[in-house]
C-alpha cells in the first residue's frame, strides 16, 4: 500500500485521504504548564488495556495532533492484528508549523529537552504508563526532521526510529555552492518555490552554520545513535523539495554502520512512503 498525502500547504504539511471515519475521535489533551512550551498531545488507546509500549508520532507542517492519529496513526495500525501487543499511540504538537532541535536562534525552534525531560514523562503519567520501557517514534515530514533530533539527544529513552518523507538534506544550507549544486541535480524532481521555502525556514531558524550543526539531522545519524535500534525509511523518490537525496543518504549511512532497517522508497512527490511495510515492521519492533 503506497500512501500519498495530499499537500495541502507549500512546506511540510501533509494530510492523508485515508483517515478511518469509523474509529471515534482521538482523546486530546492541552498542556500549559509556566516555563515550558505549551503542547498538545491526543491518543488513542489499546483496546486489550495495558498496551505494549508507545508510539509517539510527529506531523508535519501544517498539521495537528488528532491529525496524526487520525491520518497516520489509524489507517496503519488499523489494520494490524497485534492483540495484547498493540500500543499506546500518541501525537505531539507544539503548534502546526513548530520545528524541534537541540539548539536555535532566539529559541525559534522548541528544545529537544523540552519533549525528552518534561512532555514524554508528563503524559505518561497522565495516561497511568509511567516507565514503560519502550517508546517508539514515527515522524514524518517536518516531524521526521523534529524526530531525528528527538532521538539524536536521548537514544536510550527510545527503542526505534521510523521516517516517513522526511525533511533531511545532506547539505550545508549556509553554503551557497552547495545549495545550488543541490538545486542543479535535482532540477528534474524539485519544486523550486518549496525549496527555498525550506531554505529560508531553516536559516531564519539556525541563522548560522555554527546552529546548525549543532541541530542537523545527518549529523545525529552519522555520530550513530541509531547504534542497535530497528529503524524504518520510506519516501517518494520524487519527492518535490528533494528530500528524496538526503534521505537515502541517511539509508546508506545506516547500512554502512551495519544498522537494522527497512529502507521502502516508493514511486511519487512529497509525502509517499508504503504504508503496508510500515505496518510490517511495527509488526516486528513492538513486543
Amino acid at each position: 500500500m503506497i500512501v500519498r498525502l495530499l499537500s495541502l500547504s507549500v512546506f511540510f504539511f501533509s494530510a492523508s485521504v485515508f483517515a478511518d471515519t469509523a474509529l471515534p475521535a482521538p482523546e486530546c489533551h492541552k498542556v500549559s504548564d509556566p516555563g515550558h512550551r505549551a503542547f498538545e498531545y491526543c491518543v488513542r488507546r489499546p483496546a486489550s488495556g495495558a498496551g505494549a509500549g508507545v508510539v509517539y508520532f510527529l506531523h508535519g507542517r501544517g498539521g495537528s495532533a488528532s491529525g496524526a492519529i487520525t491520518e497516520i496513526a489509524d489507517p496503519v495500525f488499523a489494520t494490524l492484528r497485534l492483540g495484547a501487543r498493540a500500543p499506546w499511540l500518541v501525537a505531539i504538537s507544539y503548534g502546526s508549523n513548530a520545528l524541534v532541535a537541540t539548539t536555535s536562534v532566539h529559541d525559534r525552534a522548541v528544545p529537544t529537552t523540552e519533549v525528552n525531560d518534561y512532555a514524554l514523562p508528563l503524559i505518561e503519567r497522565e495516561l497511568g504508563i509511567a516507565g514503560r520501557p519502550d517508546r517508539h517514534l514515527l515522524g514524518l515530514s517536518l516531524g521526521g526532521f523534529n524526530a531525528i533530533d528527538i532521538f539524536g539527544d536521548s537514544p536510550a529513552k527510545f527503542s526505534s526510529l521510523a521516517l516517513l518523507c522526511p525533511a533531511v538534506v545532506d547539505i550545508n544550507p549556509f553554503d551557497k555552492t552547495q545549495v545550488d549544486d543541490f538545486k542543479k541535480r535535482n532540477a528534474a524532481i524539485l519544486d523550486p518555490g518549496k525549496s527555498n521555502l525550506a531554505l529560508m525556514i531553516v536559516q531564519f531558524t539556525f541563522q548560522d552554520e555554527a546552529h546548525w550543526n549543532i541541530s542537523n539531522p545527518m549529523a545525529k545519524i552519522r555520530s550513530g545513535v541509531l547504534a542497535g535500534k530497528p529503524a524504518f525509511v520510506s519516501i517518494g523518490s520524487e519527492d518535490d523539495y528533494g528530500f528524496f537525496e538526503g534521505t537515502e543518504h541517511l539509508s546508506k549511512e545506516l547500512d554502512a554502520q551495519g544498522v537494522v532497517h527497512d529502507w521502502a522508497p516508493v514511486p511519487g512527490k512529497h509525502c509517499s512512503y508504503d504504508g503496508q511495510k510500515l505496518g510490517d515492521y511495527f509488526t516486528r519492533v513492538l513486543r
